[in-house]
């Protein structure tokens, strides 16, 4: 008897008049998804290239070690085709010098704003928004729509049980709806190896994850609104309360969650810390050139009474020093202002890592929440992306500066072109450039560290867990109250 009723069911699915419009939309959003993903991550690749190419070609005109500085640049990754996350609001590269702070910058959406008024439509767009309505639209009369026409008082004038019936609505809803929804992300999985995308095992990984959740977050609609069906007795009632509950699972508690953790855990804004940042700047630059008209007027007063070929000789004979002890005392303000802004910089990034904990524990009320941020850390496109680009970023500007350091060390005569006097009418600055281009070709290149899938799984565990345990409530909270239901017309 249950495979007769999986049977009705299936037919109810597939051959209703609801299915082949929803399956044609359906196919047609994820196909178009991810070859508009597939275009945007080549063009990325494109720009990505022709940048690392023009920094390469800036680094080889350069003609001295001393202040050399660079630009890094992030890298596309093929998953950001299917979940786009953050990657188009952080920046899309940071300066790597002596006198700039690590900051990603100039990010897709603040170059073309237009984008970030419709945002970015992908894959997770798709099951997150459309996929989860359309289960609603297939299961909000699921039990109480049978009941209505009176065919489920008919069904249950034969030998069937209570849990086979509501067994069958759920297999045959799931194998219905879920598994012809499949067939165009597989396609359009072709679609991607056909495009030259170079997608490797760890991502192959990674998509049949982020499939596995989505998969699990669209089963977890389909089980709310056979129970939401199941708890009244007229269709329209069932999918007046279902359309609400999406609206506040999908749209409300999310954005409340947020909201929320910002009024409870305050974070100061960006132009607040360059603001306490430049107002030390300044300080400290200010008491450094007052120690350099210090040190110029004492350097004035030795050389009083010299001849004027006396006091160029004394200048020459203790250039390279009082260059030497100004550029220490200058290193050493850059290295107050470095450890000023990383404490003032590592103040803010706990406030909002605490803002963004407390945000995400308030939206994870929401199923949609659980399954956007599994999908976001499958991706590695998850709110934590720029600060361990930055931070990656930072390592390789230590590693970078200590080059360089050393380079010019071993150049022995490298000054940078630049020098300082000091005559009757006050200081002189005078700048020169050397014949010769410096030799760049090993310079340490920056590459982000190699991300282990576990790692990657082991993030997305907890959400998938929630959807998986709300699915489980959801499926189970059916069975019970079809248990007592009437089936009477």
């Amino acid at each position: 008897m249950f495979r007769t009723l999986l049977e009705k069911e299936l037919k109810n699915v597939l051959f209703g008049p609801k299915f082949p419009g929803t399956f044609i939309i359906c196919s047609l959003l994820i196909l178009v998804s991810i070859i508009i993903g597939i275009q945007d991550y080549k063009a990325s690749v494109r720009s990505y290239d022709a940048a690392i190419r023009l920094e390469d070609q800036v680094l080889s005109e350069r003609y001295s070690w001393r202040s050399l500085g660079t630009r890094v640049y992030r890298k596309p990754d093929p998953m950001h085709i299917f979940v786009s996350g953050v990657t188009h609001d952080i920046g899309r590269f940071s300066p790597v010098s002596e006198m700039e702070s690590v900051r990603l910058q100039r990010s897709h959406y603040s170059e073309d704003p237009i984008f970030a008024v419709f945002r970015f439509f992908d894959l997770s767009f798709i099951y997150q928004v459309v996929l989860s309505l359309f289960a609603v639209l297939f299961t909000f009369n699921a039990v109480n729509g049978e009941r209505e026409q009176g065919t489920l008082q008919l069904i249950f004038s034969n030998a069937v049980s209570r849990t086979q019936y509501i067994a069958a609505k759920y297999i045959g809803s799931w194998l219905g709806l879920v598994v012809p929804l499949l067939i165009p992300v597989l396609a359009g999985m072709l679609v991607v190896i056909a495009s030259g995308v170079p997608v490797t095992g760890n991502h192959w990984a990674a998509i049949g994850a982020f499939i596995g959740v989505s998969t699990l977050y669209f089963s977890f609609f389909i089980a709310l609104g056979i129970f939401v069906s199941a708890c009244t007795r007229h269709s329209a009632v069932s999918f007046l309360g279902l359309l609400m509950v999406w609206v506040f699972f999908v749209l409300i508690i999310p954005r409340l969650g947020m909201m929320t953790a910002g009024r409870m855990i305050p974070v100061p804004s960006i132009a607040e810390i360059d603001g306490r940042i430049d107002a030390f700047s300044d300080e400290r630059w200010d008491s450094y050139m007052e120690y350099l008209n210090d040190v110029f007027r004492q350097r004035n007063t030795i050389t009083e009474g010299m001849s004027e070929a006396e006091r160029q000789a004394y200048r020459d004979e203790h250039l390279w020093d009082w260059t030497e002890e100004t550029d220490k005392a200058r290193k050493a303000v850059q290295t107050d202002i470095a450890a000023f802004t990383k404490t003032v910089e590592d103040e803010l990034r706990l406030k909002k890592a605490a803002q963004e904990e407390l945000a995400f524990l308030l939206a994870r009320f929401s199923p949609v929440s659980s399954y956007q941020l599994a999908s976001m850390q499958l991706a590695g496109t998850h709110s934590g992306m720029k600060e361990t680009y930055e931070r990656e970023i930072a390592r390789y500007k230590e590693e970078f500066l200590a080059y360089s350091a050393k380079k010019a060390e071993e150049s022995g005569n490298d000054r940078a072109g630049f020098s300082i006097s000091v005559s009757s009418g006050g200081l002189s600055f005078s700048s020169g450039q050397p014949e010769n281009t410096i030799d760049t070709a090993d310079v340490p290149r920056f590459s982000s560290a190699a991300i282990h899938i576990s790692d990657v799984f082991r993030a997305a565990l907890s959400d998938f867990i929630i959807l998986l345990l709300l699915t489980a409530v959801m499926l189970s909270g059916g069975f019970f109250v079809f248990l007592r239901y009437d089936v009477r017309t």
